[in-house]
């Protein structure tokens, strides 16, 4: 590989690794909204 290369690769590998934290955080917020979600319908449930 060449130097050109060997910079893309690095470039698409920091890309990559930011790309899965990116979607770490919204899983995270999703599962913070659907338990927030069933909370809600519960105490909707036990009026």
């Amino acid at each position: 590989m060449d130097a050109y290369m060997m910079s893309q690769l690095k470039g698409l590998e920091t890309e990559n690794e930011r790309l899965k934290k990116m979607n770490v955080d919204v899983q995270l917020q999703n599962d913070v909204i659907k338990k927030a979600m069933a909370k809600s319908g519960e105490a909707v449930l036990s009026m």
